[in-house]
């Protein structure tokens, strides 16, 4: 499924993206850089990158390759996890 809004911030170092609708429910963080916000129905529906320019962890987030490819266009390092 494409990602449907992708935003950086360069000034808050921060990447919104919009994977779905939907209304807000609950946010899961899966680190101190990296949120995922679920609807009622549990569907991720936002991601938010943090300190982006760092480099984003792709692990864990929903729709990894639509959201490397994005990051890649916004000049957006992507970070493997360790083995």
């Amino acid at each position: 499924m494409p990602l449907r809004r992708v935003n950086y911030d360069r000034d808050a170092d921060a990447v919104w993206i919009v994977l779905a609708p939907g209304t807000y429910e609950r946010t899961h963080e899966l680190d101190s850089r990296r949120r995922v916000d679920y609807d009622a129905r549990d569907r991720p529906i936002h991601v938010e990158l943090l300190d982006a320019s760092k480099g984003v962890d792709l692990d864990g987030l929903p729709q990894p390759d639509e959201i490397a490819a994005a990051l890649r266009q916004l000049g957006i390092p992507t970070l493997l996890p360790a083995p």
